[in-house]
């Protein structure tokens, strides 16, 4: 019984995680293919999963820092996408994509990684906060 509630505890965390790389898959992937870059199925995997670990460690790291900085607010969040643009530019060009691609997807997907933050964030405040 341990393992099977065990089991059943740790889908969520691992479907979560399964979503967002999702999500950074097939941005990287829409993006190539609205921009003619030619990306095989494994490459795009490599990027994918790069930008997904970039994300969830240095990234953090980076947005702390600017949050001491420089605040929070539209200055950090412009100089985070900036950040996010030349991280993944250096990722796309690590994993032997072309120049003018790895620009195209650098600002791309940092473009829809910044929506999807501004979206969440909205909606965090429309929400009222839970009774407890």
């Amino acid at each position: 019984m341990t393992l099977v509630v065990s089991g059943l505890i740790s889908l969520f965390p691992a479907g979560a995680l399964a979503a967002i790389l999702l999500a950074v898959m097939g941005s990287v992937h829409t993006i190539g293919l609205v921009f003619g870059i030619d990306l095989s199925g494994w490459s795009l995997l490599l990027l994918a999963t790069a930008i997904f670990a970039y994300l969830f460690t240095l990234d953090s790291v980076v947005a702390v820092i600017l949050g001491a900085v420089a605040g929070d607010g539209l200055v950090q969040s412009l100089i985070l996408f900036g950040i996010r643009c030349l991280a993944f530019f250096a990722i796309c060009r690590l994993f032997g994509a072309e120049e003018r691609g790895s620009l195209v997807l650098g600002v791309g997907v940092a473009s829809v990684i910044s929506v999807f933050e501004w979206l969440i964030e909205m909606r965090e405040r429309r929400e009222p906060p839970a009774k407890g």
